[in-house]
């Protein structure tokens, strides 16, 4: 019996502490509080994502565009939640992530860069730079996922009309120009809602700033 009080009360303190700080935590309304984009904002390589039906519960919310330094547009992704495909994991994940990001949405960015800046609006980026958001060869149902990084000349994408397709092959959404889940059921997002601002304007607004 003491055994089993002992396996047993630390999972409970533990739901404890995540149903109590879960109610701290609340996603920000981002057309309300989200800069929206320029009128005359253009993009002629959009992005389009490929998504494996089974992780479309945890579909895109918003995808915001800033131009963070010269020739370069950062391109940061806010998906309603990471599941690990572990369900004790994932539940230690989700406490984890509420403590340290004060959110269980998945944020995650690359960068288009440009030979020139006129290239932003008019043009195709020369190359797109994952850092720590590659997925190399990992496939959905991959339980450890490494974090890689890479530059992928913008060549090496599938266009869809002037759009590339950026395969999103694993449950924490890491990117890549190939699609790496054959043999999974896949959804296109061509459409969602577009603001303005960067990685640190993203984790400033879930934390109230």
């Amino acid at each position: 019996m003491k055994k089993y009080f002992s396996a047993v009360i630390p999972f409970v303190l533990v739901l404890s502490i995540s149903i109590a700080f879960s109610g701290c935590v609340t996603s920000p309304d981002f057309e309300r509080t989200a800069s929206p984009v320029p009128q005359t904002f253009t993009l002629k390589a959009m992005p389009v994502f490929v998504l494996p039906e089974a992780d479309k519960k945890n579909g895109i919310k918003a995808v915001f565009f800033d131009n963070s330094g010269a020739h370069i547009l950062s391109v940061t992704v806010v998906f309603a939640d990471e599941d690990h495909p572990s369900a004790f994991k994932d539940f230690i994940y989700d406490i984890y992530r509420r403590f340290k990001y004060k959110r269980t949405e998945d944020v995650e960015t690359f960068e288009y860069r440009y030979a020139k800046q006129s290239d932003i609006k008019d043009g195709f980026p020369a190359e797109v730079v994952f850092p720590t958001t590659y997925s190399k060869n990992q496939t959905f149902f991959t339980k450890d996922v490494k974090h890689y990084s890479e530059t992928v000349r913008f060549s090496s994408f599938t266009l869809r009309g002037n759009r590339p397709l950026i395969f999103i092959n694993t449950w924490n959404h890491l990117f890549s120009e190939n699609n790496n889940n054959r043999n999974l059921k896949l959804q296109i997002i061509d459409k969602y809602p577009v603001f303005r601002g960067s990685r640190a304007d993203v984790e400033a607004l879930y934390r109230g700033r």
